[in-house]
């Protein structure tokens, strides 16, 4: 980890190795998933943010860059840090403007296009449907999408490839773990498609 964001030095002149920072140089940096960090890193980064300065792995000069950290993270940071698997004064470094993004699983028509999207992009590689079943699309909006927009696109890819000879996606070309959340709630769905056909009922006799 440290390597790969620091650099390291080489016996060798002119051979160093940059790390994420420099390459970064006069730019924004966005780092991912920083609750993993391990601690190590947290400090080196803690103190990076502190003194605009760092070393690279194996070598006593400093270095100075001017980069902008961008952290993300899907985890309450906060309570990390007061549970010790985070450093506190990291967390308040880099939370000095947050921006907190609603979860997937609460931005039901966000899920609807994003899944849309990522089925497009999967039609523009390789046979692939040109949309969702009514009921795949109602798993969609109400499953809890722990993985955020990571789960919903690996979902659509994989379901892409399951289906690549249909007209849509259906609920037998879903991961596992989809299909059992669909079969606990069945109920729900009921009444998402009743809800969607007495709409389009409405519609209908709107335009006529």
């Amino acid at each position: 980890m440290e390597r790969r964001f620091f650099g390291e030095a080489v016996s060798l002149p002119g051979t160093d190795i940059d790390g994420a920072l420099h390459m970064a140089n006069r730019g924004t940096l966005v780092l991912d998933q920083v609750e993993r960090f391990p601690q190590p890193a947290q400090y080196e980064l803690l103190n990076f943010l502190d003194t605009g300065v760092f070393s690279r792995i194996g070598s006593p000069d400093l270095c100075e860059v001017d980069v902008k950290i961008v952290a993300l993270t899907a985890r309450d940071l906060k309570s990390a840090s007061e549970g010790g698997l985070f450093l506190e004064q990291l967390y308040y470094r880099l939370s000095r403007l947050e921006f907190v993004l609603p979860r997937l699983a609460d931005r039901a028509d966000d899920v609807a296009l994003l899944a849309q999207h990522f089925l497009t992009l999967c039609a523009a590689r390789r046979p692939a449907p040109k949309g969702f079943d009514q009921l795949v699309m109602s798993l969609f909006k109400r499953y809890t999408w722990e993985g955020n927009v990571r789960e919903l696109k690996n979902t659509v890819d994989s379901a892409a490839l399951l289906a690549s000879t249909k007209p849509s996606v259906e609920m037998d070309d879903l991961p596992h773990k989809l299909a059992e959340y669909y079969r606990e709630n069945q109920n729900l769905f009921a009444k998402d498609i009743l809800s969607t056909l007495a709409e389009e009922e409405r519609k209908s006799r709107r335009f006529k």
